[in-house]
């Protein structure tokens, strides 16, 4: 309407709805061309005989308005100052054509089974009921769902139907990035050129369906032509063009970690800067919208400052909140359990090497000094200084240990990133000297009266690692992983400080061509054989890992 164009017409250049599907941009619309336009119907047709002007214009696939808004405006090209609108030409376009492209492919039932027994994580929508059958989707919905379909899908559905959603996958979290430099452009570029090079796969795999699930042998979507204007559009607005490791900094290196414990269970909150749900992330670059988090956050970094300064003996030691470069972690100060023996933890968790994973622990430390750095571990924790210019935050992010108990059979353990050699910081490092780890116990272990402990003044945790495969799917372009474990079998498990935790991060089981019935929400995360590690799970974690 505001482009003064007809009906299946794009707005911003001269295709019309059959060139909807072309694999490059056609013609900018400009406002020379449609003045020009304008006067050849002007000069055949009286503007005031509607019907006759609007017989002409429909010979250029005009609207029939005389003189659009804009006609007299300096430099106003259509082209130019109609630009993307993210909930309907990002969002909506996944789920009323992406999303219904994978349902078909890999078929509802298959799809909704797989999104029920997805292992829940805090402060995340949960699709007990799939989503083939969802109505009335919200934006909010349909970023959601984008975070779990890719890696659901993958070996259900043909490799390159998933490459072809996948590189869309790409281009719409790219193009969401605070800042976009050249390189970034080649990368939004080549997403949605390598959609372009697969897309036939999914008229050949029959998932384009319409009403009625008629099959459709085209790509006639306005939407996806508007993409092929996102790359000039991104020119025209003039954004900050800065070295592609400092913009990825810029979003993820500012975290939150509180860690807590709660009734039966051990409480992690980590945080990332750009989550959609209960995250505490400061920021000195990044705006941050108030109405989004409309609940007062806690700066757990100016509580860990304030601690440092107590008199000596008025608060617990270690203390519950502490700083480890730009992550504070706030521990709750009545644990829920408060005395124990190693071996009844080892029982209760399911934990079979934690008295000799400790005793490794004991070991290292012995033999290297408090300030070695641990095989999964990093730096220890910085001074209070460290934080002191933060200034911007989001709320706390909840992750979960929880032994055994009804429903979770199994116990309900979360998954982080966690830094493996010194020299390697977190996010720009990627994966880099990191290891992904579930948490399976936090500990303050006691040791011997009388007798000086190196790591009596910090809180340790028990994980499990994952072996990481050495190369990407080439359809998901994710990396697979499996359990890490000894000759005998048991998993691999070690002892390191909680402060070398870095960041969350999901795991979604590798299904396979037709998931394992005996799956549920409970036990997917135990039972999985193989895993991806989902790096389209938050925006965050998408920066930091993708190539």
């Amino acid at each position: 309407m505001l482009a003064a164009v007809g009906g299946k017409t794009s707005p911003v250049t001269m295709a019309m709805y059959k060139q909807f599907g072309d694999a490059f941009r056609h013609e900018p619309r400009t406002k020379s061309t449609m003045i020009a336009q304008l006067a050849v119907v002007r000069s055949c047709a009286d503007p005031n005989d509607i019907e006759a002007y609007f017989r002409e214009a429909q010979k250029f696939r005009l609207n029939g308005v005389d003189k659009p808004f804009w006609w007299d405006y300096a430099l106003a090209d259509p082209s130019r100052f109609l630009t993307l609108e993210s909930l309907h030409h990002l969002h909506k376009e996944f789920f009323d054509h992406d999303a219904q492209w994978l349902i078909c492919a890999v078929g509802d039932s298959e799809i909704d089974f797989r999104f029920s027994v997805l292992q829940p994580i805090t402060g995340y929508r949960h699709f007990y009921g799939g989503i083939s059958k969802l109505k009335q989707v919200t934006g909010r919905c349909e970023r959601e769902i984008q975070c779990y379909i890719i890696a659901i899908s993958a070996d259900a559905a043909p490799p390159r139907v998933i490459a072809a959603v996948r590189a869309l996958m790409q281009f719409r979290y790219l193009i969401q990035s605070p800042r976009i430099d050249e390189e970034d452009l080649g990368r939004i570029s080549g997403a949605l050129t390598e959609f372009h090079t697969n897309k036939d796969a999914i008229l050949a795999a029959g998932a384009r369906r319409g009403k009625g699930n008629r099959h459709i042998d085209n790509f006639y979507i306005p939407k996806l032509e508007l993409m092929q204007s996102i790359i000039p559009s991104i020119r025209n607005s003039g954004r900050s063009k800065i070295p592609p490791d400092q913009a990825i900094t810029t979003i993820t290196t500012h975290k939150f970690v509180d860690t807590s414990t709660r009734g039966e269970e051990e409480g992690l909150d980590l945080d990332t800067e750009d989550s959609d749900i209960e995250a505490d992330v400061e920021t000195e670059d990044v705006p941050i919208d108030p109405t989004q988090h409309p609940r007062q956050t806690t700066n757990y970094f100016a509580i860990a400052k304030a601690l440092q300064h107590r008199e000596v003996g008025s608060v617990p030691v270690p203390p519950r909140s502490f700083v480890n470069k730009r992550t504070a972690f706030h521990l709750g100060y009545d644990p829920s359990i408060r005395s124990i023996t190693i071996d009844e933890v080892a029982i209760k968790f399911g934990l079979p090497d934690l008295r000799p994973a400790i005793a490794d622990f004991l070991q290292r430390e012995a033999t290297y000094g408090h300030q070695h750095v641990h095989s999964i571990s990093g730096p220890r924790r910085a001074g209070s200084t460290a934080v002191s210019h933060l200034t911007k935050y989001k709320s706390a992010q909840t992750l979960n240990s929880v032994p055994p108990n009804n429903p979770w059979i199994l116990g309900r353990y979360d998954t982080v990133i966690v830094e493996t050699s010194a020299g390697y910081p977190w996010p720009s490092s990627r994966l880099s000297g990191h290891t992904i780890a579930q948490i399976r116990l936090i500990m303050r272990p006691i040791g011997k009266s009388g007798v000086q402990w190196s790591w009596k003044d910090q809180f340790l945790t028990y994980v499990q690692h994952f072996d990481l495969s050495n190369d990407r799917d080439p359809a998901t372009r994710l990396y697979a992983l499996k359990r890490a474990k000894r000759l005998n079998g048991n998993r691999m498990g070690d002892i390191i400080p909680v402060s070398q935790l870095r960041a969350p991060v999901q795991l979604v089981p590798r299904f396979g061509a037709t998931a394992d019935k005996r799956l549920s929400a409970y036990n997917s995360l135990e039972h999985a054989a193989e895993f991806w590690l989902n790096e389209f799970w938050d925006k965050s974690t998408f920066f930091a890992l993708s190539a």
